[in-house]
């Protein structure tokens, strides 16, 4: 280690204690291939052509130097025969053998009683016989071993009757091979392809072994085919041994200018379904058990865009029994399906889409059911003149369906609208004036929300065609101040920056109309800058307020932003009317909105902070608040912890569980001695009393292999909404054999991808 440089040092992977340096070779004085002989004595015949050579032979041609202690060349057959002590060096490779004979007419070299080493992939290894071929580069090995281990340990080893490296395509093979670990076969394969260096290659991926409640003992294999550079298929083999056996495949495809993804599970015969006791801990819906997924983006013209999200499963149970990415996927409420195709160019913006949800939430009722879009098409278009003036419209047609089941509606929902269907179409033309200086800025804005609908089945009494049109003002306008400091030598620039917000919308009656797309927006800082407080353009939330909030950012001698806070709140004019169903709540007449507040800080070079918080002044108490704090210094060096609260209007229980949001979550990956590390996460829900998700283990790793035993608890969609009292648990192991990628590499690392923040695959080396 102290013989490298800085640079050198940098290269060396993590949990390694060291690296191959390749040592240079001389150039040679003339022309490219001549060829270069020296040795302490040379003897020859003419007559025959043989030529004996003893003594520190050194023969260099170009960047290939050969050396031994005694040969033989033979200059009418152009084979060079080497005894004693014999290294041949190329750049990135190194040689080692006890014979040699060179054939230089062939352009071959072949070792006997050998060894081998690249150095920028650390592939090593010992060999009956090598064969080194000039021209492609490609080294076969007889009867040899191949490891990626540092020097000194050879925890693992490929072992094979015959081993071909092609260093120009990145790839070997062996054949008839035994997987040997600590000299302990392991596992035998009659053919293998494996990585040699960053290229991708056909082979078994790591293994995945676990253990849950119902499932059982899991294990699953997945297998990679690099098809094509462009294309790859992974099959991945899943048994669950009180389940049955599942099969999973994915297929990526990547054009020139668009890229496409298609996943998807099956299992047929679920063996813990029971028809009689579907309700029965474990026992799904349905027998036959699967999941898709198709992805699409691109651009097939210029200006011209297209998407398509798709994804569906079997049943409302499948993430909770066969989830691997964590506390999101098994809590899952709805799956969205989206296809698009759009147009950009500097004025006009269009998209066709369409968009439907598969339903996984089985608290959500018909009436409150998604609807799909059938299409919804956009039209925007956007221009400015010379003095300033921009001015635009928006325009959008969608076309709303729906078909709830019929058994689980009243009479009384289907008399307020449960079957409402339609189409509506919005425009909303604006026209503004943004201003600005280098320390202010005055933007005024006008637009119309004009909205009208085309309804079918609307509720008892209520127009088909309602229509609204809505007057919409704001003016937007601030000021940057700034001011530069020094504080225990260090040079820091401040700025100040308030700001004002003053918002108007015309008051309309719109609770005739049904609402299709439309939900109130989770209120927060930025949300004192926005023009309506809901989404969609079934409601335009009346308005006549004044937003007064101030920033103030600190900035280190590098340009970085060292610190900010922000403060803001609405002041309310008039209250507010417009309500998504119902009459106004008593918050509608607050005269202020929540003081809000959010701040970030970064404390240390590996040390930052960041928080936000509501504090409702007229009940004096806090609405939201959360608050991060997150060390990160290399990559087994993370600590995240995190504080989150949100206060719930009436009703607080439904279904036994406290809606109020009171969590801690900690998670940390760390050191505990040379080479291990804790892996850790406590997701705590105090409003319930109880763990959201907890992961626990142990990581082993150097530079050879790494070893991780996970210990995992959870919910699912029931436990969390339903209240029902029981956590999902599951052991999961993971053994990887770094630098074999594709015959023991991979890992399962979607379980702490998603569960710890700052997570990456670490150490993958070179797969």
């Amino acid at each position: 280690m102290d013989q490298l440089t800085a640079a050198q040092k940098a290269r060396i992977p993590e949990a390694c204690c060291g690296l191959y340096v390749d040592k240079p070779i001389p150039p040679l004085e003339g022309k490219p291939n001549d060829l270069q002989v020296t040795g302490k004595s040379l003897e020859g015949s003419t007559a025959d052509g043989v030529t004996e050579m003893n003594g520190a032979l050194h023969i260099q041609r170009g960047s290939a130097l050969l050396t031994a202690d005694h040969g033989i060349n033979n200059e009418y057959s152009q084979v060079l025969t080497l005894s004693s002590n014999i290294t041949y060096r190329q750049k990135g490779m190194l040689l080692i053998g006890e014979n040699a004979k060179v054939d230089r007419i062939a352009g071959s070299s072949e070792i006997s009683n050998a060894s081998y080493l690249l150095h920028d992939s650390s592939v090593r290894g010992t060999a009956a016989v090598i064969v080194y071929k000039d021209d492609s580069g490609i080294i076969t090995i007889d009867n040899g071993v191949f490891t990626r281990c540092e020097p000194g340990d050879n925890s693992w080893q490929i072992k094979g009757e015959k081993i071909v490296l092609d260093r120009e395509a990145g790839t070997g093979t062996a054949r008839d091979v035994t997987i040997r670990i600590k000299d302990v076969p392991v596992m035998y394969l009659p053919w293998v392809s494996f990585p040699i260096d960053d290229h991708r290659e056909s082979g078994f991926l790591a293994p995945v072994l676990g253990s849950t409640r119902y499932g059982g003992i899991d294990v699953a294999t997945p297998y990679y085919f690099n098809l094509a550079p462009n294309y790859d298929l992974t099959l991945t083999p899943r048994l669950q041994t009180e389940r049955g056996v599942m099969l999973g495949a994915e297929a990526r495809y990547l054009g020139t200018n668009f890229k496409e993804q298609l996943d998807g599970e099956y299992l047929t015969g679920d063996k813990r379904y029971d028809p009689n006791n579907l309700f029965q801990a474990g026992s799904p819906p349905t027998p036959t058990r699967w999941s898709t997924k198709y992805t699409l983006s691109g651009n097939f013209a210029p200006g011209w865009s297209a998407g398509i999200n798709y994804r569906a499963v079997s049943d409302l149970d499948f993430f909770r029994d066969f989830g691997k990415d964590g506390l999101n996927s098994t809590t899952q409420s709805f799956l969205y399906r989206n296809a698009s195709i759009n147009y950009r160019d500097q004025h006009w913006a269009f998209s066709v889409a369409t968009e439907n949800v598969q339903l996984l939430d089985p608290t959500v009722s018909p009436v409150n059911a998604p609807y799909s879009t059938l299409p919804r098409i956009k039209l925007d278009g956007f221009y400015w003149l010379p003095s300033g003036v921009q001015y635009g419209i928006s325009s959008e047609y969608t076309v709303f369906d729906r078909n709830p089941v019929l058994s689980r509606l009243s009479a009384a929902d289907i008399a307020n609208g449960a079957l409402v269907t339609g189409s509506r179409l919005a425009l909303t033309p604006e026209i503004s004036l943004p201003l600005s200086t280098a320390y202010s800025f005055f933007t005024p804005t006008i637009k119309y929300k004009y909205a009208q609908w085309s309804l079918s089945d609307q509720a008892a009494g209520q127009n088909s065609s309602p229509s609204r049109g809505i007057l919409s003002a704001n003016i937007d306008t601030g000021l940057v101040f700034e001011r530069d400091f020094s504080l225990s030598g260090t040079h820091y620039r401040q700025t100040l920056e308030p700001r004002l917000y003053y918002l108007y919308n015309q008051y309309k009656d719109q609770g005739n109309i049904p609402l299709f797309d439309t939900s109130a927006l989770t209120f927060s800082f930025n949300q004192l800058f926005r023009d309506d407080r809901f989404s969609g353009k079934d409601r335009v939330g009346d308005a006549d307020q004044m937003t007064y909030a101030v920033t103030s950012r600190l900035f280190n001698d590098k340009g970085q932003e060292k610190a900010a806070i922000s403060v803001g709140r609405i002041q309310y004019f008039e209250d507010r009317r417009v309500t998504l169903t119902g009459p106004p709540t008593p918050d509608a007449a607050l005269l202020q909105s929540a003081l809000t507040g959010e701040m970030s800080y970064q404390l240390a070079d590996h040390w930052r902070t960041s928080s936000y918080a509501e504090w409702n002044t007229h009940d004096n108490q806090f609405d939201v608040g959360n608050v991060q704090l997150q060390y990160q210094g290399d990559a087994n060096h993370l600590v995240n912890l995190a504080w989150r609260y949100r206060d719930v209007p009436e009703p607080r229980f439904i279904n036994g569980i406290d809606r109020r949001i009171k969590q801690s979550d900690v998670s940390a990956i760390w050191p505990i001695v040379a080479n291990w590390n804790l892996v850790a996460r406590w997701n705590y829900d105090y409003s319930n009393k109880r763990t959201l998700e907890g992961i626990a283990g142990l990581e082993y790793s150097n530079c050879c292999w790494r070893v991780r035993l996970v210990a995992r608890s959870w919910i699912d969609s029931k436990t969390l909404l339903l209240g029902q009292q029981y956590n999902n648990n599951g052991v999961f192991v993971q053994f990887e054999l770094k630098g074999l990628g594709s015959i023991l590499g991979g890992n399962i690392n979607s379980i702490l991808n998603n569960g710890i923040s700052g997570f990456q695959d670490r150490n993958n080396g070179i797969n």
